[in-house]
C-alpha cells in the first residue's frame, strides 16, 4: 500500500502498535523534536531498536536523549552514513522516505505542510524476510551513544541549524 501525509504517520504508528512484535526497529536517519510522541502509547514489553545518524547535523540530540531515558525497552544507536527511513515490527514495515521529525511525519500538525512524504507499507513475507536481516546487520554495525556523542551532535546540530536560518 501507498502511503502519504497523515497516512504516512498513521502506518508507522500501526507498525508500532502492532500487538505481535517483540522487536520493532526504527532505522531512520534524523530525530527530531516531538518524535518522542510516537512511543507514547507502546506497551513496555516491547524491544525498540531506533538507530540514528547522530554525527550529520541533522537529529536534534535532545531528542535522543529524550528516547534513551524512556527506559530499558528502547534502545538507541548511531550508524552516521545512514540514511534510510524504515520501520519494521514483525509482520509489517513502513519503507520511505520521511525522517522522525515534526517535518517528515508532520508530528505537529500543519506547520509541516510543505513537505510530500511517501512511503510503502508491506506485509508481504518475501520482502520482510530481506528487510529483517538487513535491520539485525544494521543493529550489529551501529554504535552505542554516550554524551560525548551528544556533546559532538549538538555542536553539529547547532551548525546545521545556523546553516539553514
Amino acid at each position: 500500500m501507498f502511503v502519504t501525509g497523515s497516512g504516512y504517520l498513521q502506518a508507522v504508528k500501526e507498525v508500532l502498535k502492532s500487538p505481535t512484535k517483540q522487536v520493532v526497529y526504527l532505522a531512520v536517519a534524523f530525530w527530531g523534536k516531538v518524535a518522542e510522541l510516537l512511543f507514547d502509547s507502546l506497551p513496555k514489553s516491547i524491544d525498540v531498536r531506533v538507530i540514528c545518524n547522530l554525527t550529520s547535523g541533522g537529529t536534534n540530540p535532545q531528542t535522543i536523549r529524550t528516547l534513551q531515558a524512556l527506559g530499558s525497552w528502547v534502545s538507541v544507536r548511531q550508524l552516521n552514513d545512514l540514511h534510510a527511513k524504515v520501520v519494521c515490527g514483525d509482520k509489517v514495515a513502513v519503507i520511505g522516505s520521511a525522517n522522525c521529525s515534526s517535518n517528515g511525519l508532520a508530528l505537529q500538525g500543519l506547520q509541516c505542510a510543505g513537505w510530500r512524504e511517501a512511503g510503502v507499507v508491506t506485509k508481504s513475507a518475501e520482502v520482510l524476510a530481506d528487510v529483517r536481516p538487513w535491520l539485525d546487520n544494521l543493529w550489529q554495525s551501529a554504535q552505542e551513544i554516550d554524551e560525548a556523542d551528544l556533546d559532538l551532535a549538538q555542536g553539529n546540530w547547532g551548525r546545521r541549524r545556523a546553516l539553514v536560518n
